[in-house]
């Protein structure tokens, strides 16, 4: 069966890598810059609902640095997917343009 099983980046991290890797599929690890992240934080309300939320600049400030130890910490993590795809400055059909690409290339090289 082919299947995408989506992951936050504690996902390559005990306990969850332990499940991963039984699966047995490939991994692929997404990287952006912490601003492009905060640019697609999506806000919601107590029901689920997306709301619209404009962020003060301190708000920002908060966010980004909260991102950039984020990065920061999970980064170490990422050397155990079989791939890397930076997605910085791409929309969500470049990113997946770019992850089909690298994915075949990689397949390639298996074969």
């Amino acid at each position: 069966m082919d299947a995408v099983i989506a992951l936050p980046a504690s996902g390559l991290m005990k306990p969850c890598w332990g499940i991963v890797k039984k699966a047995n599929g490939i991994v692929i690890a997404l990287e952006d810059k912490a601003e492009n992240i905060l640019n697609r934080i999506t806000f919601f309300d107590k029901d689920s609902v997306p709301i619209k939320k404009v962020l003060t600049d301190e708000e920002k400030r908060l966010y980004l640095r909260e991102i950039k130890l984020d990065i920061t910490y999970f980064k170490p993590s990422y050397k155990k997917a079989h791939l890397t795809v930076n997605m910085a400055g791409l929309d969500a059909d470049m990113a997946t343009e770019k992850v089909e690409e690298m994915l075949d290339d990689y397949l390639q090289t298996k074969v």
